[in-house]
């Protein structure tokens, strides 16, 4: 699979948010901007299999969510 689609609920859509994506040593990876939509895609680009963890933002850099995924090789 090269791609994943985030939905998130409960979430209010009127803000600027953004998806930050991290890997197991805490460096971010990869920074999607989500705008005032509730639905991300991540495409895996060059993103190695293993575990990752991600932390969605809205523009004043409040957590609104926060999970984990995993990339097969």
């Amino acid at each position: 699979m090269t791609q994943a689609n985030l939905t998130f609920q409960g979430i209010k859509n009127e803000n600027n948010k953004s998806l930050s994506v991290y890997n197991v040593l805490g460096m971010e990876v990869e920074k999607i901007e989500v705008g005032n939509g509730m639905e991300v895609v991540i495409n895996r680009n060059n993103l190695s299999g293993g575990m990752y963890f991600y932390k969605l933002m809205d523009e004043n850099k409040t957590i609104l969510g926060l999970g984990k995924m995993i990339i097969e090789q």
